[in-house]
């Protein structure tokens, strides 16, 4: 089993605060005298929304009757009158864009907002939902009553890491998006569980994705603890362009950014989830499972006439597998995996196993250099060129793995490599417009 890209998580949770300002009378007024109460939003700016363009205030009695409702554009609200030493439900909704001047309090408890289309989850500008509610009773003493006011969406912000790949293997991700992502979510009820699903846009990526990484917006979406809806969590989706000296193609990466990645997949509003993927060796290629999709990868290798290579050796190729070669004549293949080069040519071998093929294009070469495939761990080694000579350009080298054979110096007379420890690499040689690999084993 090949390594699994990591990823690690952080949590931040953002708010804005709502203020009512409770200004004092100049007569001493009873209980029962109604007294105005203004509404400001001071705030802080955050990733998760913005500033406020227009906002719903409604309050409830102690009966969860409504004494007030109020629609702006802005964010300024003229005053209401309450009265003191009685209960009183606060409920605010920001950038709805909509009133909806609910009849009670479970009415307002099971408000829900609906978005149109994707460019609400794609614009990082956008001033996202925000919703509050908080009981008080209302005393007259010139203070502030502050409130939290919560974003309903979260932040994912995904970034990368790819100095963990071997040697002449690369990863572009070409752009990230969210699956399984809620339509919707409701207003005043924390933990909702979407009942309807969509996937989100592609947010583009290309080379500065690890340097800067992408955001993406989700609603809240919680069903991790709950058995029946396994197979409906929020999960992230990278689409990468993947080389290397033996495979090119697309690969796409898959995997939750909840709090863990076995059984808390939850995604909660007023959250930023940070997720930095480490790809590491051959970039978990060979998988095979849910988490990594590399089925349109192609597979190639050449070799030269006489010499051998183990499939086996191949990201994704184990024990279990049967071989077969388009062409025995040029490349002849046995039950191990170990294709010999007979003459030159191309063959295609087929790898199968469970179901799953892979097609490996091996091209058959005259020799280019003297290689010994098994060297000792310590020692130093000088290869000469032999054949067709690279003239114009020198020659590219590439260790797949370092820490078994290093390369020390390379020209258009020889090469020189060290056998750092025992294990084996594949030495990948690149010139005269065509690329040769080796095998080599340090003993």
């Amino acid at each position: 089993m090949r390594t699994n890209p990591l990823y690690v998580k952080a949590f931040i949770s953002l708010f804005y605060v709502i203020c009512i300002l409770l200004p004092a009378s100049c007569s001493d007024p009873y209980y029962n005298n109604a007294e105005s109460v203004y509404v400001s939003y001071p705030h802080a700016e955050g990733k998760v929304g913005g500033s406020i363009n227009n906002a719903e205030i409604i309050i409830f009695d102690g009966k969860g009757n409504p004494v007030y409702e109020k629609y702006v554009n802005g964010s300024s609200f003229p005053g209401v009158e309450l009265y003191r030493g009685k209960e009183y439900y606060f409920y605010a909704i920001a950038n709805a864009g909509r009133k909806y001047s609910p009849l009670s309090r479970s009415g307002a408890d099971s408000m829900k907002f609906l978005y149109g289309n994707n460019d609400y989850l794609r614009d990082s500008c956008r001033n996202f939902v925000m919703t509050g509610k908080k009981y008080f009773i209302y005393e007259r003493d010139g203070s502030l009553l502050n409130m939290e006011l919560c974003r309903c969406m979260a932040a994912v912000e995904v970034s990368g890491d790819k100095s963990g790949l071997y040697d002449g293997v690369d990863i572009t991700v070409d752009s990230v998006m969210l699956k399984n992502v809620p339509t919707g979510f409701s207003l005043f009820s924390n933990g909702s569980f979407a009942t309807s699903l969509k996937d989100g846009p592609h947010i583009s990526a290309g080379p500065d994705f690890f340097n800067d990484g992408v955001m993406l917006y989700c609603p809240e979406n919680i069903c991790s603890r709950d058995k029946e809806h396994s197979g409906r969590e929020t999960y992230l989706e990278l689409h990468a362009s993947y080389s290397s000296a033996f495979s090119a193609g697309k690969v796409v990466y898959r995997f939750h950014p909840g709090m863990d990645t076995c059984s808390h997949f939850d995604i909660e509003r007023n959250h930023m989830y940070r997720v930095k993927v480490f790809f590491r060796e051959y970039g978990a290629i060979g998988e095979n499972n849910w988490r990594v999709e590399d089925s349109s990868l192609s597979y190639f290798d050449s070799l030269t006439v006489g010499d051998y290579v183990d499939l086996g050796d191949f990201p994704g190729v184990g024990e279990d597998c049967t071989y077969s070669s388009s062409d025995k004549g040029v490349a002849y293949v046995d039950a191990s995996g170990r294709v010999k080069g007979k003459s030159e040519g191309d063959a295609d071998i087929i790898v199968s196993a469970g179901g799953v093929e892979r097609l490996f294009r091996i091209t058959v070469v005259k020799a280019e250099i003297n290689v010994k495939t098994v060297i000792s761990a310590g020692s130093t080694v000088r290869w000469t060129w032999k054949g067709v000579r690279p003239v114009n350009v020198l020659p590219d080298l590439h260790s797949m793995d370092t820490s078994v054979l290093k390369i020390l110096h390379v020209d258009r007379e020889y090469i020189i490599l060290r056998g750092v420890k025992t294990g084996k690499s594949r030495l990948v040689v690149i010139s005269n417009g065509r690329a040769v690999s080796y095998i080599i084993t340090v003993v």
